[in-house]
């Protein structure tokens, strides 16, 4: 099941939001990866080239991040 930020939490604003990340994420490019994808809504084959990394990299730093993240919640 995928889960997504608004579905965890819908009534946190996004200054929270980037708050929690930045609280629990230590790793910057995977902050930067988070904050792109679940609040700026930025689809990872867009990542990708912004990133100079592959899809299925992106997928993975950002799954293992957002777990990381729902962790906490």
């Amino acid at each position: 099941m995928k889960r997504k930020l608004e579905d965890m939490d819908p009534e946190r604003p996004y200054d929270g939001w980037v708050q929690l990340i930045d609280s629990w994420i230590f790793n910057q490019e995977d902050r930067k990866l988070l904050k792109r994808h679940y609040l700026d809504g930025v689809p990872y084959g867009d990542l990708s080239e912004e990133f100079c990394l592959d899809v299925d990299t992106i997928k993975k730093r950002i799954y293992k991040a957002s777990e990381k993240l729902f962790r906490h919640l």
